[in-house]
């Protein structure tokens, strides 16, 4: 068995890997449920991938950092990582933990000269390096020579910045994102989401597997259904939605919305989308936990973290497209408020869903029927999934 688990799932999610979409059903049951497939997801996705970690946005000058939890690769710990803009302007992201005896750094959000340590005050400037440590002087290095700060760094993790989102990878020397996500670059790249203003965000947790969010997220097959008196009572997309095959890091649909809507229509004053772009939303997922609700006139975005089999941490994110959000026309606290109000009860719609789904895959025997074609992107997401499962890492 691989990390425990049953060689009978290990060769349902191998078969399934090979399945083209024509022949291909949801993944197995177990895939969702056994812990141990979230152990091979720790070793295989979570300690080597790319993880969101936030906006450019959120930290606009130097000095200027948030703090962010991602998925540990050992258990069901968040670890958290600082995101600090330097006095470079460079974004950076580390591991927030002393260098001295791992207390933990910063928390929140803020803007600092530079990183002190709440325990025994170690001093860091904002690219790691360590610069002071009282009451030292009589200390030896693990070589015996004296004591010297500019031995000790901390612990940097490999960053990348895609159209305005901040990554980290855990893994030392990750393959680069940006030609894993160069075809969704292609299409997302017309909306200049990186200008957004951010507005709102907040964390949840849910009773459910990641893995059955970040589906229903992509799933263009339920809005006429579970969001009815939300997204379809105003416009309903469904029948002008096209569900585009991903590439290797990312999977996404297009919907065309009704130019006349309350929302999901471009501001007069855009001049960069064209033709139907104008009234046209994009969800996108960008592997393994990054999924986007894109808009002309605002973006929604979800990072997901495991915490568990059955439980996912969610840090959710509202920004606004620029020239929406400077009109001097606009009332800004109304519009907003409408906006969070959606997306509560969107959420409100979804949850009893996704968590019913959650309890039902306990079932092991459940039946799987054939994807509709508005599900193409939740079988690359399990396309995905079983592939880095049943794949050995290098």
């Amino acid at each position: 068995m691989t990390s425990g688990l049953d060689e009978s799932l290990l060769a349902q999610l191998t078969s399934h890997a090979g399945l083209p979409i024509e022949r291909a059903t949801a993944l197995p049951p177990g895939a969702y449920t056994d812990p141990a497939v979230l152990r091979l997801e720790r070793e295989r996705i979570f300690a080597s991938e790319w993880l969101c970690v936030g906006r450019t946005m959120d930290v606009p000058a130097s000095g200027d950092y948030v703090t962010r939890d991602v998925p540990s690769a050992h258990d069901d710990s968040l670890l958290s990582v600082i995101v600090v803009r330097g006095d470079d302007g460079v974004v950076r992201a580390f591991a927030n933990v002393c260098a001295h005896r791992c207390a933990t750094l910063l928390d929140g959000a803020g803007s600092t000269a530079r990183i002190t340590c709440p325990y025994h005050a170690w001093v860091y400037r904002l690219d790691g390096q360590c610069i002071a440590a009282p009451y030292m002087q009589q200390t030896k290095e693990a070589d015996g020579t004296s004591f010297d700060p500019a031995n000790h760094r901390l612990a940097e993790l490999a960053t990348e910045v895609w159209e305005g989102f901040v990554y980290i990878s855990q893994a030392a020397h990750p393959t680069a994102l940006a030609p894993r996500v160069v075809g969704l670059t292609d299409v997302v790249s017309r909306y200049r989401m990186a200008d957004y203003v951010t507005v709102a965000g907040g964390t949840e947790v849910w009773e459910t597997n990641w893995k059955c969010l970040t589906e229903n997220f992509l799933d263009a097959y339920h809005v006429f259904k579970v969001h009815k008196n939300t997204f379809a009572k105003d416009s309903d997309s469904t029948g002008s939605t096209t569900v585009y095959p991903g590439g290797e890091g990312y999977t996404y649909h297009v919907a065309i919305d009704d130019p006349a809507s309350a929302y999901g229509t471009a501001h007069a004053t855009n001049d960069v989308l064209e033709g139907t772009w104008r009234y046209s939303t994009m969800l996108t997922a960008t592997y393994p936990t990054h999924v986007i609700q894109l808009q002309p006139d605002w973006l929604w975005y979800l990072v997901l973290s495991p915490i568990g089999v059955g439980q996912v941490h969610i840090r959710w994110s509202l920004a606004i497209a620029p020239e929406v959000w400077n009109d001097p026309s606009l009332d800004r606290e109304p519009y907003l408020a409408r906006i969070l109000d959606l997306i509560t009860a969107v959420n409100g719609e979804d949850r009893p869903v996704i968590e019913g789904v959650w309890r039902a895959l306990h079932h092991r025997d459940a039946q799987r029927g054939p994807f509709s074609y508005l599900e193409r992107n939740v079988y690359d997401i399990g396309h995905y999934v079983a592939t880095r499962v049943t794949t050995e890492t290098v």
